[in-house]
């Protein structure tokens, strides 16, 4: 429970109350009166405001609350295993899915999970309360995926899921080649997905400047494709590693 109450302080600040809808209904935020017009519901007539001017009958007018759904796309590849010296990227991911999770969960959201690596891992659809947020997280916590990262492919197969208007959070360390590619695929995909849906992407970055102070022969292991390289970290080359961090 004490990711929850951080959570929740954080939401009493931020949210003041449930999301606005477009549409005039049955809410409770009074928005305007509304000239009364035949086939309108007589209950919405303000009785009070016809006593004072009796010409012409006004109804009041309501803002509807509306149900926001969140889908999470979450990157689950080898490299979340990496991260800073007390804190991985994978840990960084659940605070970052607790805090959505449960900032919905409080204003009565549906919130969905897809999970992924080269291919789609799992989809959990959107549905609200704490217990489904617990449940998510959980799900997140106990994966052992060790694929390597292809957003490009997980958003083409995410748009089957993606119904009507939604609001999609991009969680990723974006260590894909197509990222920094100007021409890649991947810019395609992103502006067909915010053609139709909110996208907000989060980035996890990594702690690069733990081999500056490092001297001398270093071997590393790429936590996705599994090779392993040898450097010789010398003066010259920890310098050129500086720049180019």
């Amino acid at each position: 429970y004490e990711i929850e109450i951080i959570v929740k302080k954080k939401i009493s600040d931020v949210n003041s109350g449930a999301h606005r809808s477009i549409f005039f209904g049955e809410g409770f935020d009074f928005e305007e009166y509304r000239e009364y017009s035949a086939g309108d519901d007589v209950k919405k007539i303000d009785w009070h405001l016809l006593a004072r001017i009796p010409d012409k009958v006004y109804q009041r007018c309501y803002r509807e609350e509306k149900q926001l759904t969140i889908w999470i796309l979450a990157d689950l590849s080898g490299s979340l295993r990496f991260g800073y010296k007390d804190l991985t990227k994978k840990e960084l991911l659940v605070k970052s899915v607790a805090y959505l999770g449960f900032s919905a969960a409080h204003e009565l959201d549906k919130i969905g999970l897809i999970a992924f690596t080269n291919k789609i891992e799992k989809v959990l659809i959107p549905k609200s309360g704490k217990d489904w947020v617990y449940y998510m997280l959980n799900k997140i916590w106990d994966s052992a995926y060790s694929g390597n990262t292809d957003i490009v492919s997980a958003l083409r197969k995410a748009k089957n899921y993606l119904r009507g208007s939604v609001m999609v959070f991009l969680l990723s360390d974006f260590l894909d080649e197509n990222c920094s590619n100007s021409n890649s695929a991947f810019w395609d995909e992103i502006k067909t997905l915010v053609g139709s849906h909110d996208l907000i992407p989060v980035v996890f970055d990594e702690d690069p400047n733990f081999l500056l102070d490092a001297g001398g022969n270093v071997r590393l292991k790429d936590l996705e494709s599994k090779r392993e390289y040898t450097f010789q970290l010398s003066k010259k080359n920890r310098e050129k590693f500086a720049e180019r961090i």
